[in-house]
């Protein structure tokens, strides 16, 4: 109130309050803040908990001028760091609490210091403002929306070596007995000039049908010439048993070479010739040593079930390998993926096998992402003007006709035609090109690396003939690390939306990160409520330089609490 004194003049009765506190675990970078939404207490008292003077009967303070006098000395005030204003019902202030970082202590005399202090507009205007719509750069994300196939906006972090987890081997080296397969033209795609009767271990004359290829897979190629096979066991004796016999019907050997038991029941025995192979995601991060997991149970950020810090590489140890998405395959259990493959396996003038994902990409049979075997080991035999051919030709011969087998294979397998699958005939230069003839391009799976070829002889000694699969990931030392960065940051976004610490519904326990860019907000309207210009421009950059607001003031840094429930 005002009192007149006696020259006439009006003396202004000093009735301002102020709070100085100590030890406020808040700083004027914005490090970290409060979510006064979140307060249980609300704002004054949870900055009062931290008062060590509460001063009455101030005089006005100037709030642009930054400064305040106060009856206290400066020795006393050298461990506060913050404090609360208010002038009174001055010219219809409305009695509003001006939040203030202590930045100085100046010493007046033996009982009086100067405060220099920089307004804390975050908090002072909190509830003056609204936050629209915005680009967020990064923020923590709702508990329920912390799933693996979210959140996969690229990171830029360092994520050092990979390290294999897991692996299958699915082998054409060690499958039951190998067979040997004799290549003879049957243009006529009728009988057989020989055959192998499995019932007595002999090859025989005629046109018997026992152990020949399966009717629709010999006739399958429709205009193009067909070739016969005949299977004959594993010894020299039998061998040469079955080439003087085609000799001897002036039959011309196209090839010879050895399949595995397993692919020679597929072509000449049983009815299906698709495997399905499963092979599961890991549950740990696994250190190069194999010891010291960062395991299930430590992860608290589901991120990092997804690429790049784990992958699924499937390679035929011979020159091709395909990297997979664990969080493409929906065949999920929980936060784990189930990878589900087709295997086919086909034999034209060389053996072929085949493996492509299942479920993946949104997509039943994802064909385009195959990963294909097309060498096997070649017998040597007296006549090599074929050898001398296939290496000169091998490559084209192989992706022409290697398409039109396995898409033969594949059509009597399910009974239908072969112009009648999605996956028919056009295929063979698109999608097996792509996959054989150069790294693939705009596609959800990363570009393959490239290794030397033309050592199928060599992965058959050691037993490496076929394709394996590896569940890789980073290490468990960088998992940990990102794990830690994720849980203080949260995750890139990228995305123009209202953050979520302005959600209550998505809001974390106890902090949440923001950080945006060319961040707006707007002022509130309506009595006793306003927004100066500065303070709006100091919060739009504090937003912009990114904020850590917690829900309580007394855990402020305590990152040791379950911030996911």
């Amino acid at each position: 109130m005002a009192l007149p004194n006696v020259s006439g003049h009006e003396i202004v009765e000093p009735i301002g309050e102020a709070y100085i506190c100590k030890s406020v675990p808040l700083d004027s970078t914005y490090t970290h803040s409060l979510n006064v939404d979140q307060l249980v207490n609300g704002l004054q008292s949870a900055i009062t908990s931290y008062s060590k003077y509460h001063l009455i009967g101030q005089s006005f303070t100037r709030i642009t001028n930054n400064t305040m006098r106060v009856e206290i000395t400066a020795n006393n005030l050298q461990e506060c760091n913050y404090m609360m204003i208010r002038n009174g019902d001055f010219f219809g202030n409305n009695n509003k609490w001006y939040y203030c970082f202590i930045e100085n202590k100046e010493y007046i005399n033996n009982r009086t210091t100067d405060i220099t202090f920089k307004v804390d507009y975050l908090l002072t205007y909190w509830n003056d403002f609204t936050i629209p719509r915005n680009f967020i750069e990064r923020e923590h994300c709702a508990v329920a929306d912390d799933v693996v196939g979210k959140n996969l906006v690229p990171e830029n972090l360092e994520l050092g070596d990979y390290i294999i987890n897991n692996f299958y081997h699915k082998s054409y080296s060690t499958s039951a007995k190998y067979n040997v397969i004799l290549y003879v033209p049957n243009t006529s795609q009728s009988n057989a000039y020989v055959h192998y009767d499995s019932t007595t271990n002999t090859i025989v004359e005629g046109t018997g049908t026992a152990d020949l290829f399966k009717p629709g897979i010999r006739n399958g190629f429709g205009d193009y010439p067909c070739c016969l096979a005949i299977p004959v066991t594993n010894t020299n004796e039998n061998v040469n048993k079955a080439i003087t016999k085609l000799l001897g019907k002036n039959a011309e050997i196209i090839n010879i070479f050895q399949i595995s038991g397993e692919m020679y029941n597929d072509n000449f025995l049983d009815d299906t010739i698709t495997h399905t192979i499963t092979f599961s995601e890991g549950r740990t991060f696994k250190n190069f040593n194999g010891s010291d997991e960062y395991g299930l149970n430590g992860v608290k950020n589901k991120k990092l079930y997804n690429s790049p810090y784990r992958k699924l590489v499937v390679t035929n140890n011979n020159g091709q390998n395909c990297e997979y998405k664990w969080e493409q395959f929906s065949t999920r259990s929980g936060d784990l993926s189930n990878a589900i493959f087709s295997n086919v396996n086909a034999m034209l003038p060389t053996p072929n096998a085949l493996v492509f994902p299942r479920y993946y990409r949104g997509k039943v049979e994802d064909f385009e992402n195959s990963v294909m075997l097309d060498d096997f080991p070649q017998l040597n035999w007296s006549e090599d003007s074929y050898t001398k051919w296939w290496a000169q030709n091998k490559a084209n011969f192989a992706i022409g006709l290697a398409s039109q087998g396995i898409m033969t294979a594949l059509t009597f397998a399910t009974g239908g035609s072969a112009h009648s699958k999605s996956f028919s005939a056009g295929f063979g230069a698109l999608g097996i090109g792509r996959i054989l003839g150069q790294k693939t391009q705009a596609k959800l799976t990363p570009d393959s690396a490239t290794i030397q070829k033309n050592s199928a002889l060599i992965n058959a000694l050691t037993g490496h003939l076929g394709f394996t699969f590896y569940d890789m990931s980073i290490s468990g030392y960088m998992a940990k690390i990102i794990d830690d960065y994720f849980e203080l940051y949260g995750y890139a976004c990228h995305e123009e939306k209202i953050p979520n610490f302005a959600i209550p519904n998505a809001r974390r326990s106890f902090w949440n990160y923001c950080k945006m860019q060319n961040a707006q907000i707007e002022a509130q309207t309506g009595a006793g409520r306003g927004l100066p210009q500065e303070a709006q421009k100091a919060i739009e950059e504090i937003f912009n330089n990114g904020i850590t607001l917690w829900s309580d003031i007394a855990q402020i840094g305590n990152y040791n609490n379950d911030n996911h429930s």
